[in-house]
């Protein structure tokens, strides 16, 4: 590209030798900070720029009158030993080093700012003593206000950290107590209804005989949550491995796992990619699924389960997903009862159970225990259904090493 215009270098040598002196003036000025020279010997100014006056409120002449000792004048008191301190050590100096302060002075709206001072020699006399200084002050004061709020704010965090620390030491302390004696009180009520049914069966009734079964499934009951909800505080503790785990593997270990209740399930799977995880915990999320499409199958009609699988460059349509990050997309899908899709994100909540499926049974922890294990590994969860027509649960998960190949 060629210059708007051009000046041949002897007639800008012209110019400088010239305007040498306005032209590094107009510099000075524009310069953002307070620049200034001062002499030593005899503690005057021996130029200062106009910046002094927009920062300080000083005019040229003032400060020319008055001399070098402006500046410790207008020095915060508690910062006065400090800037003699840097004076005396410049006085003292014996090579050209910058010698640098953070000083708070007075501003033109009296207020204290925050400055870096620095100075070095600029002039020596003949034997060599110190004479000339130049010096330049800038503003640091937003710099230094935004550090100190980011110090308060490290400090707020460090001591909440602490506490939370403290806190979470004690929950799991009272949670490891409370659980057993919780646990062991159930077992014991359960017990003891079972000696009256026992033992006091021919005096009870139809009725009582009834009331005191039906109290034994809530005992059961509350025996089951205290499990699974142990189960799910356990994950907040854990750290999984990221270590090659085949998925195929995963899935069969979990079919091997649920219970036998009679039901007959038609599993259709995809060749499932090799992901990097805890083996322990996606077998225990195949197994939630599988056992939700169990609970949630249509009465009358066989369970059939599907699983599909695919890989996409980036999924960043998705506000849970990493930016310009492959995922493997795993999909569950039944032909179960479904339900509403207005209900898709509350049924990842712990303990949340839709109103209409309480006959099913069930704590309500586990999708939330699905949930909480693919955010262990990186990725997260989505649910899609209409009622009538099955539910679809489709898992995200983040490829990290781009040098981990699939099956």
């Amino acid at each position: 590209m060629k210059p708007i215009f051009s000046i041949p270098a002897f007639q800008l040598r012209d110019v400088l030798k010239g305007d040498s002196e306005d032209i590094l003036s107009t510099i000075l000025n524009e310069a953002p900070d307070i620049i200034y020279v001062a002499d030593l010997q005899t503690r005057s100014i021996v130029y200062i720029n106009a910046r002094v006056e927009e920062i300080l409120g000083l005019r040229e002449d003032e400060i020319y009158k008055k001399g070098f000792d402006f500046f410790p004048d207008l020095v915060h008191p508690d910062d006065y030993l400090k800037r003699m301190d840097q004076m005396s050590s410049l006085a003292n100096q014996t090579n050209g080093e910058m010698i640098e302060i953070e000083a708070r002075m007075q501003v033109k709206d009296g207020s204290f700012h925050w400055f870096r001072i620095g100075e070095r020699i600029f002039n020596r006399t003949t034997d060599g003593q110190p004479e000339q200084i130049i010096g330049i002050a800038t503003d640091i004061h937003k710099q230094k206000v935004a550090d100190e709020e980011l110090k308060k704010m490290a400090r707020e965090i460090f001591n909440k950290n602490r506490q939370l620390v403290s806190i979470n030491a004690d929950l799991e302390s009272f949670n490891r107590i409370a659980t057993k004696e919780f646990i062991e009180t159930l077992q014991t009520i359960y017990t003891a209804l079972e000696f009256i049914t026992i033992k006091e069966g021919e005096k009870n009734s139809h009725s009582d005989h009834a009331n005191i079964r039906r109290a034994q499934s809530y005992v059961q009951k509350l025996r089951l949550m205290t499990y699974d909800v142990t189960a799910y505080l356990k994950l907040n503790q854990l750290s999984p491995p990221s270590i090659p785990v085949d998925l195929n593997s995963a899935l069969n270990h979990a079919l091997c796992s649920l219970p036998a209740n009679g039901i007959e399930m038609c599993l259709r799977s995809a060749s499932l990619p090799i992901i990097k995880g805890d083996p322990m915990l996606l077998s225990f999320l195949f197994k939630n699924l599988l056992e939700n499409a169990v609970k949630f199958k249509k009465e009358g009609q066989g369970l059939e389960v599907k699983i599909h699988c695919f890989k996409a460059d980036e999924i960043n349509f998705h506000s849970p997903a990493l930016k310009d990050t492959p995922y493997h997309i795993i999909s569950v899908r039944d032909n179960g009862i479904g339900f509403e899709q207005e209900e898709s994100e509350r049924i990842f909540k712990l303990f949340y159970r839709i109103d209409t499926r309480k006959k099913h049974g069930g704590t309500g922890v586990g999708l939330a225990v699905c949930k909480k294990i693919m955010e262990l590994h990186g990725g997260f969860i989505e649910a899609e259904s209409k009622p009538g027509e099955g539910a679809t649960f489709t898992c995200f998960f983040p490829e990290e090493d781009e040098n981990f190949k699939d099956r």
